[in-house]
């Protein structure tokens, strides 16, 4: 058993990973799932997310298993899927020197994600300054936009009240407070 996991989580992994020779944790924002990690065996080096616990809690992981196939130009590949001992994990491909995309007012990365966006017609718009470019933000009813960000206030602050030690949740619950006041929601 490796000290970085959870008991258990390596028996279920290791018909995927092999023996494991090392487990790192990239994901210090991670919040959905129970375990987010790089894990290297045997077998091959995989950026793991689990979860344990009801349908209800899983069924994200399992959405995003589901889509994985069709979002790849956005999203690594999912390689092997694994459930068992009431775990349910998913094994993606690890992406080398990845960085996220820098979404602050101002940066020099706010082009090509718009370009992404217009190309996909896919809205992950974070400020409405910059979204307004945007194809889908373009054509979406302001209604629904309204409903996204009243949706979006009431799932941020479950996560935030989940996570206390999140910090940046608060900062996000703040945020997306402060865009819904500007639309005249709040």
């Amino acid at each position: 058993m490796n000290p970085k996991l959870p008991p258990g989580l390596s028996n279920v992994i290791a018909p995927f990973v092999g023996e494991l020779s090392s487990v790192s944790d990239p994901a210090a924002r991670g919040f959905s799932s129970d375990v987010a990690a790089v894990v290297e065996g045997d077998r091959g080096r995989f950026f793991i997310k689990g979860m344990r616990g009801g349908k209800r809690r899983r069924a994200s992981l399992l959405r995003e298993a589901a889509i994985n196939p069709y979002a790849r130009e956005f999203s690594p590949a999912v390689r092997w899927q694994a459930e068992s001992d009431g775990w349910l994990v998913l094994g993606f491909e690890v992406l080398e020197d990845f960085r996220p995309s820098d979404l602050s007012p101002g940066s020099e990365d706010l082009p090509e994600v718009v370009s992404d966006i217009n190309a996909n017609n896919i809205l992950l718009g974070q400020t409405e300054h910059w979204a307004k470019d945007c194809t889908a933000w373009r054509n979406a009813n302001p209604r629904a936009i309204d409903a996204f960000a009243t949706a979006s206030i009431r799932q941020t602050a479950r996560f935030a009240e989940h996570h206390p030690d999140k910090t940046w949740l608060k900062e996000c619950l703040t945020t997306t407070e402060a865009w819904a006041e500007y639309r005249s929601l709040r």
